[in-house]
């Protein structure tokens, strides 16, 4: 009676273990062809359309400065971003008689209201022809936790102050620069994708730091590609999967063998769907370190088990050793 439960028991669980598995299959089935489609889109390397938080003005031969803002780099640890701020300057014979200081702030929810302080970087331009080639490195906010649905937000504040010969600074207005300056924004940040971009009101953002409205602001959202959150999602769920249905109906004398490469095994996927990241900075690394954890109580209860009933036998059953 008891081997006749047992038996519906494991039949019962190979039959959850099946239909899981069929539903997953499914799922992938149903996802693959976004997963073409954003991996295509990766291969194809196809350059996001240019942002402006200006107007798209035309360069006239008068004073004209034009400013791209192109996110290079993204460490989602640190939350910093690498900025690079490229353009040129062109103006009318004769230059020099001014040089504009532009400065970048770092721009989020939290510095709505005067909640926190803004961090920026600047840059300083010439009247002169010269081009415009510079390297700064601004904040941004998300949860690595997330991983792979983790999302971004990066948000930039833009002032702009014009310092004549032998006057003191003068912040320029909107109606100073409306026909004048060209500000745009463009990114190619690796394993992410910009999922929208807004100019909003500078006035709508004033950190402690800042004591007059943004000439410029705009913020941009970030989430990983479709592909990356299909095959990261597949790979986790079809592991735990095999750790349980092996881990469930192996035989005791397979089953130590097994939990070590399913463990080796576990670490090997991780690299292959997390890289660089640290170890216990994703949520990724927690189911991963649950699934371990899994395996190793697993083996402890069936040795428990296994170990008590060749306890209880009779020791004239015991096969003699050579």
């Amino acid at each position: 009676m008891k081997k006749i439960i047992m038996k519906i028991s494991a039949f019962r669980f190979s039959l959850i273990i099946s239909v899981a598995a069929a539903f997953s299959s499914l799922i992938i089935l149903a996802l693959l062809p976004m997963a073409v489609q954003s991996i295509v889109k990766d291969i194809r390397g196809l350059v996001p359309e240019q942002q402006f938080l200006t107007k798209d003005l035309t360069d006239h031969g008068q004073h004209f400065t034009d400013i791209e803002i192109s996110l290079k780099d993204v460490d989602e640890m640190t939350q910093v971003v690498t900025i690079e701020i490229s353009g040129e300057r062109s103006c009318v014979a004769p230059c020099g008689a001014f040089e504009d200081k532009i400065t970048f702030f770092g721009i989020n929810e939290q510095t709505k209201d005067q909640r926190s302080h803004s961090k920026n970087a600047s840059i300083t331009i010439p009247d002169a022809n010269v081009p415009i080639a510079s390297e700064i490195k601004l904040p941004f906010t998300g949860r690595l936790f997330l991983y792979p649905f983790d999302k971004y937000t990066f948000g930039v504040g833009i002032n702009i102050e014009r310092t004549y010969t032998g006057q003191p600074a003068k912040r320029l207005t909107p109606k100073d620069v409306e026909d004048s300056f060209e500000v745009s924004f463009s990114e190619s940040v690796a394993r992410m994708e910009l999922q929208n971009f807004n100019a909003v009101n500078g006035a709508d953002y004033k950190p402690r730091n800042v004591t007059e409205p943004y000439l410029f602001a705009a913020i941009a959202k970030f989430e990983r590609p479709m592909h990356l959150k299909i095959i990261v999602t597949m790979v986790v769920l079809m592991i735990v999967l095999v750790s349980v249905y092996t881990m469930a109906t192996r035989p005791f004398n397979e089953l130590i063998i097994d939990v070590g490469a399913i463990i080796l095994g576990i670490f090997g996927a991780r690299e292959l769907v997390i890289k660089d990241f640290p170890s216990d900075t994703t949520c990724v690394d927690t189911l991963f370190g649950m699934i371990v954890l899994y395996n190793l109580v697993v083996v402890v209860f069936r040795s428990i088990s296994h170990f008590y009933k060749i306890s209880k036998r009779d020791p004239s059953d015991v096969p003699a050793s050579n």
